[in-house]
């Protein structure tokens, strides 16, 4: 397998699977890193991992329903720009005119605006003992796993914040769409009315539990008391459907990264944030200048995270 391309042999498997298999293959039929097998076959084993680690990540972000509904992948050449372009929000006004005039006022649309991502190099650093190493207690697949999962929570981290920095000066946004203040149930059925305007779409709210708890409801009715006992807050606002985010600790505390007094209402199919990632990932290995000799392995990929609102969505602040 390469580049996501599986053979037609591996076709109905996993492709990190598939993937497995060769690295365990590439070190002689053995999970356990075996340094014979590392100084014989260490080119082919660390190309597997490189085309392993980036496959089980974005297995883990397409599994979350978030990721799937407002995140755009893009992925580059090392050296390649990332640029986005939205529409201009604007279109022709019809003109009303005598008969045998013909000047109504000219018109032109507005520039598009661009946005564009920076990649940044984020990187891994880890090392084992030389004992450990040469006692077979290393696990490949422990490895990946943990270096997969480590990139994987930083990603989140990374994109929960840049969907939490939408505000009224958001290129496409207004005080329009983005409102604070004490719970109104008129104030939030207005973000969404104007969204909806401008999208011409069926708009929704999402936030976390907590947040979506503070949306409460004129009209309690026994459906509602059953959604909100079973799912924690009211399914509905006024017949507006609310969707729960499942929210995540900010890498390295236990602080949550969205904040649970913010409701946001989405109704384009436009996907507003944007993930980068330019070039491959590249594993290294080093012994050289460790006083332990303990073996070190650096693991590193450019990713970029950044925000594009082309269908206009709401921000609602609920204060305390």
């Amino acid at each position: 397998m390469t580049r996501g391309v599986v053979p037609a042999e591996y076709s109905d498997k996993d492709p990190s699977d598939v993937l497995r298999q060769a690295l365990v293959e590439a070190n002689g039929g053995s999970t356990k890193i075996n340094r014979k097998n590392l100084r014989r076959n260490g080119a082919e084993i660390y190309e597997i991992i490189e085309e392993l680690i980036p496959c089980i990540v974005v297995e883990g972000l397409r599994g979350d329903e978030f990721y799937m509904n407002l995140v755009e992948e893009r992925r580059a050449a090392e050296g390649d720009n990332f640029e986005f372009w939205a529409e201009a929000n604007s279109s022709f006004v019809v003109s009303t005119i005598a008969d045998g005039i013909a000047t109504p006022r000219r018109q032109r649309i507005g520039e598009k605006t661009k946005v564009s991502v920076t990649t940044y190099p984020h990187i891994i650093r880890m090392y084992e003992e030389w004992s450990r190493f040469m006692a077979n207690r290393i696990d490949w697949g422990e490895l990946v796993n943990k270096v997969s999962t480590g990139f994987k929570l930083d990603l989140f981290n990374d994109i929960f914040t840049t969907f939490s920095t939408v505000s009224a000066t958001t290129p496409g946004l207004s005080s329009t769409y983005v409102s604070a203040g004490t719970y109104s149930e008129e104030a939030l059925l207005s973000i969404v009315e104007h969204v909806e305007a401008a999208t011409d779409k069926t708009a929704y709210i999402i936030g976390t539990k907590a947040a979506l708890r503070k949306c409460t409801t004129a009209v309690v009715s026994d459906e509602a008391k059953s959604a909100y006992y079973n799912g924690g807050f009211y399914g509905k606002v006024a017949g507006v459907d609310m969707v729960a985010i499942k929210n995540r600790h900010q890498v390295g505390s236990t602080a949550f990264i969205l904040p649970d007094n913010v409701v946001f209402v989405i109704a384009s199919d436009d996907k507003p944030i944007k993930v980068c990632y330019e070039g491959e990932g590249e594993i290294k290995e080093t012994s050289e200048g460790n006083a332990d000799m303990s073996i070190e392995y650096v693991y590193l990929e450019k990713i970029g995270v950044g925000l594009l609102v082309n269908g206009p969505i709401g921000k609602y602040t609920i204060s305390a």
